[in-house]
């Protein structure tokens, strides 16, 4: 089966008719298809955190490199010519972790093959040793434990274990096409850290080869500022590499740190230049972090409301990448979960339009600009047939120690999968009380029988009113918080 036959068929299968037209997920004319075979393929990966265990010997099970194995060898089948992670491969910062992750690259890309290594640390791996004081609890010796510490000699552990030179900023070229890095050195805050300081001189002193209609990529571990996920989002940096980066339209950047999942719409921005998130390979998640045109405390999220008595969402089994192919005239970005081996959603297509000032299509807009998407965007939509169903139940407040169980109701919903726009969560009113919820199977693939199966929420008793028969609304909304219509129901 050629590109095109597949990806008409991939289409077909999710409801779509074409890469174009009324399809907002889409910046592709209708009908079309890569001529030929790509120029450049290479697989987007960040945030392994791959970790030692307290033994000191070996990896722990929840932390291995199965899954960084897996992803290899999926790139390798695809050909591809070079493999970018944004950082946070040692989750404590220890050589041994480094090492292992070594060992399977070169394993699965044994020096010589051609596959180029476009890696940059993030703060895992130059503090991770730090963070719960885990380095003194697997080697107690602190002269033992200094040889085990990677930001112990930064440069020369990188060197050694990846067979390369290591600096600040550097730039690679993969068949003909430049790729930038920044390492995290100079970056040490998860917030606020200034990429820009350094990163806007090596562009200036490379202008000549930068500028121009090619695209070239550009990877550090935290989100660029007011880039993907929007000003809000989680661990971004202090806006100084989105500055740099302003002037060429051509960049495409690539970031890592907050985990958020390759199914959310926003994982990718266009402005001045294209930005993508690379989610996490060892886990989506970090939800109670959202923000935007959404109330940000979700029933089911990372810490609740103050009234949350339903589990947290499960999103540790999450662990996405990306496969790009790079054409002459479009970016095709593949969103992919390496645990079970299947596609996340339909692909980005990026078109590359020669002359034109950030890649902008015809109506002045960058397509993957969020307004322009949001206004488009076709809201998540229950089936016709439906329902609410409610009954009672118990739960317990999250906190610290124990916590009495209250009498709950718990109102179950289908899934809002019946538009080409997938639910991030619901708004749910049970008479004047509003409440929210993340969709369940919000970060695995869409025939995943989590995102095919019910939501539902809990809540307490004491919050509703009393002594009335109660109306039940429940709402579906995107990742831009285009909210569609709602089903009703009572209690």
């Amino acid at each position: 089966m050629n590109r095109r036959a597949f990806l008409q068929g991939f289409l077909a299968s999710a409801g779509f008719v074409s890469l174009g037209g009324s399809r907002n997920l889409f910046a592709a004319p209708a009908g079309w298809s890569p001529a030929g075979k790509a120029n450049l393929t290479f697989g987007v990966l960040s945030d392994l955190h791959v970790r030692l265990w307290k033994d000191g010997k070996s990896l722990s099970y929840h932390h291995d490199t199965k899954t960084f194995r897996k992803a290899l060898e999926y790139f390798k089948s695809r050909g591809v010519d070079a493999v970018m992670i944004a950082g946070d491969l040692a989750d404590k910062g220890l050589t041994d972790e480094l090492e292992a992750i070594a060992q399977v690259w070169y394993e699965v890309f044994p020096e010589g093959c051609g596959v180029e290594k476009i890696f940059v640390y993030g703060n895992h791996d130059l503090d991770g040793h730090n963070y719960g004081n885990y380095a003194a609890q697997c080697f107690k010796d602190e002269d033992i434990r200094k040889q085990h510490i990677l930001a112990t000699d930064m440069k020369g552990n990188w060197e050694r274990i990846f067979h390369e030179s290591e600096s600040s900023v550097f730039m690679k070229t993969v068949k003909g096409y430049r790729f930038i890095g920044s390492q995290w050195d100079h970056h040490i805050e998860c917030e606020g850290g200034d990429f820009g300081t350094l990163l806007k001189p090596f562009l200036d002193a490379h202008k000549d080869e930068l500028t121009g209609d090619k695209p070239f990529f550009y990877v550090q571990h935290a989100h660029l500022k007011d880039t993907v996920f929007g000003p809000w989002a989680w661990g971004h940096d202090d806006g100084g590499a989105t500055a740099a980066l302003s002037a060429y339209p051509n960049a495409v950047a690539f970031s890592g740190h907050s985990h958020f999942s390759e199914t959310d719409e926003r994982a990718i921005w266009q402005g001045a230049f294209t930005a993508v998130c690379c989610s996490s390979l060892r886990y989506t998640g970090l939800i109670d972090c959202f923000r935007g045109d959404v109330k940000p405390d979700y029933e089911n999220g990372f810490s609740g409301g103050e009234s949350a008595i339903m589990p947290r969402y499960d999103s540790n089994d999450g662990q996405q990448g990306l496969l790009v192919s790079v054409y002459d005239d479009a970016i095709v970005y593949e969103r992919h979960d390496f645990r079970y081996g299947r596609k996340l959603g339909a692909d980005w297509v990026q078109m590359l339009v020669p002359g034109v000032t950030s890649r902008r299509g015809a109506d002045s807009q960058p397509p993957f600009a969020f307004e322009p998407r949001k206004a488009k965007e076709v809201p998540p939509a229950f089936a016709a047939d439906a329902t609410i169903t409610t009954k009672t139940t118990e739960g317990k407040k999250r906190g610290k120690g124990r916590q009495p169980t209250l009498e709950a109701i718990e109102i179950r919903f289908p899934a809002a999968n019946a538009s080409v726009t997938r639910p991030y969560g619901y708004r749910v009113r049970v008479g004047e009380v509003e409440r929210f919820v993340l969709a369940q199977g919000y970060n695995m693939p869409l025939e995943d029988q989590r995102a095919q199966g019910e939501s539902y929420i809990t809540l307490a008793k004491a919050i509703l009113p009393k002594g009335e028969k109660l109306k039940v609304t429940v709402e579906p909304f995107s990742s831009f918080g285009t909210f569609g219509n709602p089903i009703e129901g009572s209690l």
